[in-house]
């Protein structure tokens, strides 16, 4: 079965909340313009002694084409976006 992936744009409060609800088997990319955001964000998926999963960070506007294909957004990939910007999130 293949894993499951979700790009997530928005490293905020909504963002972190959704990297920590999603199932650790799912793989994990959050974009978000903000590095100081990003480096909020956990390297690593995971509770207790359970296996822990590396969340993917990308750096970028996520309105920018250069940007989606860093972070390997697809046509089988999840994506949510939780931005504070109307023009990220149409």
């Amino acid at each position: 079965m293949n894993q499951r992936r979700v790009v997530v744009v928005g490293a905020g409060k909504v963002g972190l909340q959704i990297v920590r609800d999603l199932p650790r088997e799912w793989s994990v990319t959050v974009v978000d313009v903000d590095g100081a955001a990003l480096d909020a964000v956990p390297a690593q998926r995971g509770r207790g002694l359970e296996p822990t999963t590396p969340v993917h960070r990308v750096r970028g506007d996520a309105s920018s084409r250069l940007t989606l294909d860093a972070a390997q957004l697809g046509p089988r990939v999840t994506l949510a976006v939780v931005t504070g910007s109307d023009a990220v999130n149409r």
